[in-house]
């Protein structure tokens, strides 16, 4: 990643899968290649960033037992990703909400409470599904955008006006 780069980079924060939420609160875009190839038709050509969420990895919880995540994760579905341009990053890697180390990427979710968690901190998330926070100061509706191969640079800065609360790194 270049985090050098002051072009921001759109980042799909991709959450658990299969998930209940996905279908029914996902809409149009319940499944992160949908997401992609709308990115693709809003006319974005740079890379897309795709980061399983950590517990992705996790087929077993000693709570719940066999969590089934992933489960529809084949090497064709990454294959599908690459050929979209993807570029994926490791589990680990932090998406912080410092804004020292959030200013290279803009994430994209379907559900995810990553955009409660970005909105709180006074950043803006793309969302494109039909969660029940939608409309939540910060979020972006995906089907509201133009990319035009950009991103609104104003997109990955703290707003006061998405939260006038004190910075918090989440």
């Amino acid at each position: 990643i270049n985090l050098n780069n002051n072009t921001p980079k759109l980042l799909v924060a991709a959450h658990y899968q299969p998930e209940a939420t996905s279908f029914p609160e996902g809409g149009d875009y319940n499944n992160h290649i949908d997401i992609v190839l709308k990115l693709r038709s809003l006319g974005y050509k740079d890379i897309i960033y795709y980061k399983e969420h950590i517990a992705s990895k996790l087929y077993t919880a000693n709570i719940i037992g066999f969590t089934r995540v992933g489960m529809s994760r084949s090497k064709k579905y990454y294959e599908i990703f690459e050929n979209l341009n993807c570029v994926f990053i490791d589990y680990n890697y932090p998406l912080s909400m410092n804004p020292e180390h959030n200013y290279w990427y803009l994430p994209v979710t379907i559900t995810g409470t990553i955009a409660i968690e970005r909105s709180l901190a006074g950043l803006h998330t793309i969302v494109a599904g039909e969660p029940w926070y939608k409309g939540l100061p910060g979020t972006i509706y995906i089907n509201e955008i133009d990319l035009n191969d950009s991103i609104n640079k104003w997109w990955r800065k703290i707003d006061q006006l998405v939260s006038p609360l004190p910075h918090r790194d989440f």
